[in-house]
C-alpha cells in the first residue's frame, strides 16, 4: 500500500510538473514576477495632492531586479526633487526651463549627468548670452494629472521661463489617467487630490508596489506557476468592462475601440488647463512626446513593447495623430521627439530589457529638445 501510494504521489507530481512545462513553453502566462514592480527605490512616499511623490534631503540608490540598467545613485533636493538644491527666488536675469513628467524626464537607470535634463543645459549655455537654470520635476509612475497639479500648486515659487511638459503615450492614458481616481475636483471639473487603483506606496520601506492583487496572485507557492495561473483563468474568467475592450495598450491604437476615450479626454483637459494657467504666468508651453521603442521596431516583442501583438505603421501613429491635432488646433506647442530618434539609430537609444532611455537616449533627447528651446530663448 505505501509503495502504490508512493508511485501515485510520484506520478501526479511528475505529470504536474509536465504540464508546467508545456504551458510555461506553449501558452505562457502572466505570473507575479511579470506584474511586480521590477525595482527597489526606498524614496516613494504618499503625496499631499496627487497620490505618489517623492521624499525631501535624501540620497536614494535604484536597484533593478534584474540588471536591467545600472544601479543608480539618486539625490533628491529640499523640494523632493532630483538635482542639485534650487535656489529661490530665481537669480536675476537667469532663464529657468521647468521640466515636469514621469519617469523618463527623472533619468530612471542613468546617473544624473547623463539625463536629459543635465544635458539640455550643458547643450544651451554656450550658446544663450544669459544664465541657464533647470528644474527637474520628473515623478516616476506619475502622469498627466501630476503634470497639470505641480504646475499649478509649486511652478510659481520657481518662476520658470519655459515650461516642459514630457508626454509618454505608451502609458499616460492607458495607465496613468485611466487608473487615476480624481477623488476632488474643482469648479472646472480639474483635480485637487488623486488615487491610483493599481499602486501604491508602503509607508515603511517607502517602496512601489502594485494594488490591489488578484486572487490568482495571493496565493504563496503558485502565484509564479503557470499552471496555476492558466487554470484560475479558466475557472475565474477577467470580465471586460466593454465589448470593444482589446487591452488597454492594444485599444489605444484602435480606431474602433473606444474604451478610453473617457481618458484621453481628461487627458486634453489638463492640457488645455495648463496651456491656460501657462498664459496666464506669461510663460512658454512645450509638450515633449515621447515615443516607445514600439514605435520604431516591427513584430511583437513584449518585453520592450509591452504590447503583444504587432501593429501597422497607420495604428502606432493613430494616437500620435489624434493628440498632434489636438495641440494645433489649441495652439499648444510640441515636439515629437520620434522625428529625431528616427534618424539616428532608436534602437540604440533605449536599454535592451527595459522601456527607458539609456544614455544615449537622453543625449538624443536633449539634442533634439535644446534646437527647439533655442528658438524661445534667442526671440
Amino acid at each position: 500500500m505505501p509503495k502504490k501510494l508512493f508511485t501515485a504521489t510520484a506520478s501526479i507530481i511528475l505529470t504536474l510538473i509536465l504540464l508546467e512545462l508545456l504551458i510555461r513553453t506553449v501558452a505562457p502566462q502572466i505570473t507575479l514576477s511579470d506584474i511586480t514592480v521590477h525595482f527597489d527605490f526606498r524614496c516613494f512616499t504618499k503625496g499631499d495632492y496627487y497620490w505618489i511623490d517623492l521624499l525631501p534631503n535624501r540620497r536614494c540608490t535604484l536597484t533593478p531586479a534584474a540588471k536591467v540598467f545600472p544601479v543608480t545613485q539618486v539625490n533628491l533636493n529640499r523640494f523632493g526633487l532630483r538635482g542639485p538644491d534650487i535656489t529661490v527666488p530665481k537669480p536675476p536675469d537667469t532663464k529657468r526651463l521647468l521640466f515636469i513628467g514621469d519617469s523618463f524626464f527623472f533619468g530612471w537607470g542613468v546617473e544624473e549627468p547623463d539625463t536629459l535634463i543635465t544635458r539640455t543645459a550643458d547643450t544651451l549655455r554656450p550658446l544663450i548670452p544669459y544664465p541657464i537654470d533647470t528644474v527637474n520635476a520628473g515623478l516616476p509612475a506619475s502622469g498627466p494629472s501630476y503634470y497639470y497639479m505641480f504646475l499649478k500648486n509649486e511652478a510659481t515659487q520657481f518662476d520658470p521661463d519655459i515650461v516642459i511638459v514630457g508626454f509618454y503615450l505608451r502609458n499616460d492614458v492607458t495607465e496613468n489617467i485611466l487608473h487615476s481616481q480624481w477623488t476632488e475636483t474643482d469648479s472646472q471639473g480639474l483635480p485637487l487630490k488623486t488615487t491610483s487603483s493599481i499602486y501604491y506606496v508602503d509607508p515603511v520601506t517607502h517602496n512601489l508596489y502594485p494594488d490591489p492583487l488578484p486572487f490568482k496572485y495571493r496565493v504563496p507557492g503558485l502565484r509564479n506557476s503557470h499552471l496555476f495561473i492558466a487554470i484560475t483563468n479558466r475557472l475565474i474568467p477577467y470580465n471586460r468592462p466593454r465589448e470593444t475592450f482589446l487591452s488597454n495598450q492594444i485599444c489605444f491604437y484602435k480606431r474602433s475601440c473606444h474604451y478610453l476615450d473617457e481618458a484621453k479626454a481628461k487627458t486634453q483637459q489638463l492640457f488645455l488647463a495648463m496651456k491656460q494657467i501657462t498664459t496666464q504666468r506669461y510663460q512658454k508651453l512645450l509638450v515633449v512626446f515621447i515615443p516607445s521603442l514600439a514605435q520604431f521596431i516591427s513584430g511583437v516583442d513584449f518585453i520592450q513593447t509591452g504590447l503583444p501583438i504587432a501593429l501597422s505603421p497607420q495604428e502606432k501613429n493613430y494616437p500620435y495623430q489624434q493628440f498632434i491635432d489636438f495641440f494645433t488646433v489649441n495652439n499648444i506647442d510640441y515636439l515629437d521627439l520620434r522625428d529625431y530618434l528616427s534618424t539616428h539609430d532608436p534602437l540604440t537609444a533605449y536599454y535592451a530589457a527595459d522601456p527607458h532611455w539609456n544614455p544615449r537616449g537622453h543625449q538624443l533627447a536633449a539634442e533634439a529638445i535644446s534646437q527647439k528651446l533655442l528658438e524661445y530663448l534667442k526671440d
